[in-house]
């Protein structure tokens, strides 16, 4: 058993060192089947397209997200060329570097042959990358610089950054199935086979397996419904995860945070640092980094913009608004959990008894909470009056009440968080059918009645639109809606136990 633990933590170190200063490109499912369209067409030609991307940096490496795939013109942007067989015209390339230059973001250029699941760039293309790109790189002040080339169903990418050209890792498509796309099959990872994920095995096999280890998951608010997602992603074998939360166990939360004792009463420990014992405890392998810090700071939201997926079951309109521009600022899907129980004020009878659970994915009608009127500037500028009122938040959009005469039962976020975390699942793992719709869920206890809720959107959000002024893809160039802290005062870390 040692042993077993032993491998697994070793493994996990290992692709956590794989994983630093790796380039990776993310793409919306929706742009990267019109490219993919574009690019073969069915006449077995090579096609172009330029991809406009913003720019993560982080200890996990490089991602470039693209923001607008710009389709290229035959024989007018996409012409032949005088050293290989096509190229993009001088003022294609000329038009795309100078809106590259002025908003900031990267610039790929992309184009096909006609392989499959292998792919790589000719001897002409690499001459013409050298050739072209330090010069194109100044031109765009700096920002990365590069070329992918698709086959079918796969992807190959070199890009110049601060100098040097590093080939890309693989190609995420976000969609409701999140599908990794490499240069050929080898370079797919390879899931463990300790016998400890057995049953998984059985639903998704080794390389479902690979894939959740692979992955880096954070959690804002580890209450009720937060402590039981942390647990149970945990227990799926996932990598590496970042709870998130500013809060310590007390006396009346105790009985709804999973795996908290009665003495972490009266040490007063961190709600994250629970939520690593209770990871350790699943996974030993494991890499849990708690964050005991809130949110709404700058330098503790920035540590969640490399993640793969974010759940959401804090309990303020602040965390909502920066759950949701991380979501659509860097590409990353969103899982928003909640319960509510309604309370006449008069009378003090329960009216409602509800839970609440919407996937927020990073496009127009993915579930935007500022679409969908769950991030009301109202209440976010009196959410900063006092900490009374920022803890009287209740959740998902319905009105305030007083914190302490709010009843709440850790059974009220089983359902949303079940549905949350197997939506995760389905999603990293593909077994969600090509048609699901991923539309909100509304339990209503009482009645044992489910709603399903579509979603709203607005043509000129500035969050999820991708217009102009939006945050869509926009990478480390946007500022986050948050606090700045005080040079002085940093994060605070769980304390190692």
């Amino acid at each position: 058993m040692e042993q077993a633990a032993r491998y697994r933590l070793d493994q996990a170190q290992e692709g956590a060192r794989m994983a630093q200063n790796s380039l990776i490109v993310r793409i919306l499912e929706a742009d990267y089947r019109r490219v993919l369209q574009h690019l073969f067409p069915g006449d077995n030609d090579e096609h172009g397209t330029i991809l406009i991307c913003g720019v993560c940096r982080s200890d996990r490496g490089t991602r470039l997200l693209v923001r607008r795939a710009v389709i290229a013109a035959e024989a007018v942007d996409f012409v032949e060329s005088r050293r290989g067989y096509r190229e993009f015209s001088a003022r294609f390339v000329a038009k795309w570097a100078t809106y590259c230059a002025r908003h900031g973001l990267a610039y790929l250029a992309v184009h096909n042959h006609g392989s499959d699941e292998r792919v790589d760039f000719s001897r002409n293309d690499l001459e013409s990358h050298a050739r072209a790109y330090p010069s194109l790189q100044g031109l765009i002040k700096g920002k990365p610089v590069g070329a992918l080339v698709f086959g079918r169903r796969s992807a190959a990418g070199r890009v110049l950054i601060d100098g040097k050209f590093q080939e890309m890792a693989k190609m995420t498509v976000v969609g409701s199935r999140v599908l990794d796309l490499y240069s050929h099959p080898a370079k797919r990872p390879k899931g463990l086979d300790d016998g400890m994920y057995d049953r998984q095995f059985r639903l998704f096999g080794n390389a479902g397996q690979a894939i959740l280890q692979g992955l880096k998951v954070g959690f804002i608010g580890l209450g009720g419904g937060g402590s039981l997602l942390n647990e149970w992603i945990s227990r799926l074998g996932v990598g590496q995860t970042v709870p998130v939360d500013p809060d310590i166990i007390k006396k009346h939360n105790r009985p709804r945070i999973v795996g908290s004792l009665i003495s972490d009463v009266r040490t007063k420990r961190p709600k994250v640092e629970v939520a690593k014992r209770v990871a350790k405890q699943a996974n030993p392998g494991i890499n849990c980094e708690p964050i005991f810090d809130d949110v709404v700071f700058e330098d503790v939201a920035a540590r969640l913009r490399d993640c793969d997926a974010i759940f959401l079951a804090g309990d303020t309109y602040a965390s909502r608004q920066v759950f949701n521009r991380v979501v659509h600022q860097y590409l990353i899907p969103g899982f928003h959990v909640g319960a509510r129980v309604a309370v006449d004020e008069e009378t003090g009878a329960v009216t409602s008894v509800r839970s609440e659970y919407r996937v927020v994915m990073p496009n127009a009608k993915g579930g935007c909470l500022d679409c969908c009127g769950l991030v009301p500037q109202e209440k976010l500028r009196l959410e900063t009056l006092s900490d009374d009122q920022k803890r009287a938040q209740d959740y998902l959009g319905v009105e305030a009440l007083d914190e302490l005469a709010e009843p709440s039962v850790i059974t009220l976020n089983v359902l949303s968080g079940a549905q949350a975390v197997n939506d995760f699942l389905m999603m990293f793992t593909g077994l969600f059918d090509g048609s699901v719709k991923l539309y909100s869920q509304r339990h209503e206890l009482t009645t044992r009645r489910l709603y399903t809720v579509g979603h709203i959107s607005r043509s000129k959000c500035p969050v999820c639109s991708g217009t102009e002024v939006s945050a869509l893809a926009m990478g480390d160039e946007v500022r986050l809606p948050c606090k700045i802290r005080p040079i002085q005062e940093r994060p605070l870390r769980a304390r190692a136990r």
